[in-house]
């Protein structure tokens, strides 16, 4: 998901491993995270003891979605995904939930971030192995310092616009 999330609410529902990972990718995107489980593994207790983000120690409930712009599921209780994708849905947000294409309303792809340059990859939900193996493949492809070349590019768009007329020469 390519989306502008800096500052904005996101919850996610789940304390584990991979509701870790997830929180990982919304904290790289600049988010405001919520967590809502009724228990933390040690990862993600370390970092709400040190702030990085707000902590309901609590059951999911319809009304925790209040003013969050995207949802993320990662429990692993089918039944507790369901209620979830349905309260997001009738809240009108996005929602994805973890393996569960059919659930969500977005997915969120592999990506190799080498900022401002980002490459995502996904099998739409089909195949997220499949999907992290080519981001791997790209990833060792594509060279380290290829954000420091487009931040140098970018710090010369302007005048290249100004300059040499024509998308074509450019």
């Amino acid at each position: 998901l390519f989306a502008k999330l800096t500052d904005e609410p996101c919850l996610v529902i789940g304390g584990g491993e991979i509701a870790a990972r997830k929180i990982r990718q919304l904290q790289r995107a600049g988010a405001r995270i919520t967590v809502v489980a009724p228990e933390l593994n040690g990862e993600l207790r370390a970092a709400v003891d040190s702030g990085l983000y707000a902590y309901i120690e609590q059951e999911f409930s319809e009304a925790l979605i209040g003013d969050h712009l995207l949802l993320t599921v990662a429990t692993g209780d089918r039944a507790v995904n369901q209620r979830v994708a349905s309260a997001a849905s009738a809240a009108r947000r996005l929602c994805n939930v973890v393996d569960d294409r059919e659930l969500s309303t977005f997915i969120m792809p592999s990506v190799i971030d080498r900022s401002p340059i980002v490459v995502a990859v996904s099998s739409g939900g089909h195949s997220p192995i499949l999907a992290r193996m080519l981001r791997q493949r790209i990833e060792d492809w594509l060279p380290e310092r290829i954000g420091e070349l487009a931040s140098w590019a970018g710090k010369w768009r302007s005048t290249a616009h100004q300059k040499i007329l024509g998308h074509a020469s450019r």
